[in-house]
């Protein structure tokens, strides 16, 4: 037993095959490719989103598009990042870890050959993000090479 997994509820058939996904991704051809930003910050409000609070992210947010139709699948770090990158519970944590699985989004936007950096402000090996969401992004850092979160 790992020592992150007792912070997740795992029942005993999340270590039993999964079929994920169920199907195949269908992407449409373009010849112009979106870049992909994502911002994910802990215990942060949806309406804090505003210049007077954020204004570097809120600028960038207003030539961007913002996507608010996303409800967390937990109220911690592991679940809520897993359930954004995977689209489904944290409850299947441990399998996709075993089975050594990234989540689909990730492994289209390595198909499409994006480049993908993580910036992270903490070590991604807790919770282990670098076994289960970041798994397959190559050159993974771990470790992050600043000290706090306002100098990336």
């Amino acid at each position: 037993s790992r020592a992150y997994e007792g912070a997740l509820v795992q029942p005993p058939k999340a270590r039993s095959s999964l079929h994920y996904p169920l199907g195949s991704v269908q992407c449409a051809k373009t010849t112009k490719k979106q870049n992909i930003v994502i911002i994910a910050i802990d215990a942060w409000r949806f309406d804090m989103l505003k210049k007077s609070i954020t204004p570097n992210i809120t600028a960038f947010a207003n030539k961007s598009w913002v996507f608010t139709n996303h409800s967390s699948g937990g109220n911690s770090t592991g679940p809520g990042i897993f359930s954004l990158f995977y689209g489904i519970p944290a409850t299947y944590w441990t399998v996709m870890e075993e089975q050594k699985k990234g989540p689909i989004f990730i492994d289209t936007l390595l198909k499409e050959n994006y480049q993908i950096q993580i910036l992270g402000s903490a070590d991604l090996s807790a919770p282990p993000f670098d076994r289960t969401v970041f798994q397959t992004v190559p050159h993974l850092e771990k470790k992050q090479s600043t000290n706090t979160p306002n100098e990336m």
